[in-house]
């Protein structure tokens, strides 16, 4: 007879049988959550499995829909993730990276994220930790300063977690995140004066590009939106536009739209144009001269502009200056220590396309003058990249020697601008002088070459172990200090990659979803994916505990309706309540 058989039911001893169906519920929780499938897929998923695993004793005892599904998501395997995480930013110096956005939905939510090192993973992590409701209806209406702090804090808080520990704060440059007086980053000085302040180096750099953008023509930027707009429309455009593109010996491409809020996007597009040139060229000839289509007049007349041209061939050279450190900065590893250094490059470099190297070379950085003439090189003497020197020597351009030294002008402009803005914007106490002593012994200690060629943050992760023979640890408090200052953001890209998710997540079909229900999608995402996917993912005796009614549903405080809104009621007409 098997022991299970002296059991009585309600002894507390949960059936080995419950147990199993409760962690196929939760794995199958994490499949959805980790691929963005829909919850109300799993209406009928339940009864598959039985009919398809007839012979399955854990397939009959699961039961799992809509509802129960998303309860799952949110507090079981989202808790755990959200309460594994508090109690490491409990003991941890950390960095919070902050953005809005505003969904499908027109709901405008802030992310929260926190940059620290993580003791189990060996590195520097950055680990989604909150998506907060902005606006509510009623209640909040504007996204002030004020509200943006409080909940800020009231998030950190909430878990117990001590403001002391929060080190720095990265997030765009906007005025209500970064402002002087009325900011979310001057209340956190106020509040937190240890606290180093960080502005995204990415929305920077894009900053910098668009104002000296500012300074060429605006028929440049004109005439890529015109080719998009002129193709996007037309199915048929387009497949004749192939036809001349096989003709000229180009490749089959795509004209790309010039984005207006993407960080420096026109690259890639003068990138397209200039590849597609002459099919572009040859097609509308074609529709202005032949078929007599207004719309391609404007566009044919720059085509055949050399001046055009030009300005083109300047951009293919300048902007990937800027988007070369604008992918290298968006980069997840440790890349801050690199900030100064990349960044006086990409100055230098600016700076000698224009201007007298001795001058530039001869005194500190921080007092050359972007816009003291006396220093500029003859405008015929500029270095505008191989393929404006090899254009400008072309006979159509000799013979407009005005032109010639307008465009000069403006890209000259274009670079002290530029540099203009590029300039603009180039521990615990008790335990100073161990630091600074545990640094000076490491200056003398040994290390094998293996250690040195590690990446940074794995560096001096390593160093927090090493022990003398006494077993004290030698570099401990020393790589504590530097790793916190690692964690620092330079960027604000990890935010940006939180709305990419998002936007995965509450689709056009999916657009009742609620902000509880996709922050609980992210937890556990993040959780599913930190322990290795969802086809190796076991849930843990934390989360077999969860699975009760107490803990699993939140406490009835909405009315049907709300709940059908959310999109989190179970059953129902599907066709007329978005998918969950």
């Amino acid at each position: 007879m098997k022991m299970t058989q002296f059991v009585q039911r309600g002894s507390g001893i949960e059936e080995p049988l419950s147990i199993a169906a409760k962690s196929a519920e939760i794995r199958i929780a994490a499949f959805c959550a980790e691929h963005n499938i829909p919850y109300a897929a799993l209406d009928h998923l339940s009864d598959l499995l039985k009919s398809s695993f007839s012979d399955s004793k854990i397939a009959h005892k699961i039961v799992l829909k809509r509802t129960k599904e998303t309860a799952i998501v949110k507090n079981v395997i989202g808790e755990t993730e959200k309460c594994r995480l508090a109690e490491k930013l409990k003991i941890t110096k950390f960095s919070v990276l902050t953005d809005e956005s505003t969904d499908i939905s027109a709901t405008k939510t802030s992310c929260l994220l926190a940059r620290y090192f993580d003791e189990e993973e060996g590195k520097i992590v950055s680990k989604f930790w909150d998506l907060v409701q902005v606006l509510q209806p009623g209640k909040v209406t504007s996204a002030t300063a004020e509200h943006l702090y409080n909940n800020i804090i009231a998030s950190f808080k909430e878990r117990g977690i001590p403001m002391a520990n929060i080190v720095g704060f990265g997030s765009d440059g906007c005025s209500v995140m970064m402002g002087v007086h009325n900011s979310v980053a001057s209340r956190l000085k106020r509040d937190l004066p240890h606290i180093t302040i960080m502005k995204c180096t990415c929305h920077s750099l894009h900053l910098c590009a668009s104002e000296a953008c500012e300074q060429l023509p605006r028929t440049c930027e004109d005439f890529a939106r015109n080719i998009h707009n002129f193709f996007n429309s037309s199915s048929k455009r387009q497949s004749e536009y192939v036809e001349f593109q096989m003709f000229s010996n180009v490749e089959v491409h795509k004209l790309l739209h010039p984005s207006q809020t993407r960080w420096l996007s026109l690259a890639t597009v003068v990138d397209r144009i200039l590849e597609q040139w002459p099919a572009l060229l040859l097609y509308f000839t074609d529709q202005w001269l032949t078929i007599k289509l207004k719309m391609a007049q404007s566009i044919y007349e720059c085509l055949n502009d050399p001046f055009n041209k030009l300005f083109f061939f300047f951009l293919q050279w300048v902007l990937p200056k800027f988007t070369g450190v604008n992918k290298y900065f968006q980069s997840a590893k440790v890349v801050i220590t690199d900030l100064h250094e990349v960044m006086i490059d990409l100055y230098k470099t600016l700076l000698y396309s224009f201007m007298k190297r001795n001058y530039v070379n001869s005194r500190p950085l921080s007092e050359v003058d972007p816009e003291d003439k006396v220093h500029y090189l003859p405008m015929a003497e500029m270095y505008l990249g191989v393929q404006v020197l090899l254009g400008q020597q072309s006979r159509q351009v000799q013979e407009r020697l005005d032109l010639l030294t307008h465009f000069r002008e403006k890209c000259q402009a274009f670079l002290i601008c530029a540099c203009v803005q590029i300039k603009k914007r180039v521990c615990e106490q008790e335990n100073y002088q161990d630091v600074d002593d545990q640094w000076r012994r490491l200056c003398s200690y040994p290390l094998g070459q293996e250690i040195k060629a590690l990446d940074t943050d794995v560096f001096w992760a390593t160093l927090l172990s090493i022990q003398n023979e006494g077993g004290v640890y030698l570099f401990q408090n020393l790589s504590r200090c530097v790793l916190s200052i690692l964690s620092l953001p330079h960027s604000n890209a990890d935010s940006e990659r939180v709305f990419s998710k998002v936007n995965l997540i509450k689709t056009k079909l999916r657009n009742r979803l609620i902000v509880p229900t996709v922050r609980g999608t992210l937890l556990a995402s993040q959780h599913v994916q930190a322990n290795g996917g969802c086809a190796v993912f076991k849930p843990s005796k934390e989360m077999i505990s969860r699975m009760t009614k107490d803990t699993l549903y939140d406490k009835p405080k909405e009315t049907r309706s709300t709940a059908v809104d959310s999109g989190e009621e179970d059953g129902g007409d599907n066709s007329i309540f978005e998918d969950v």
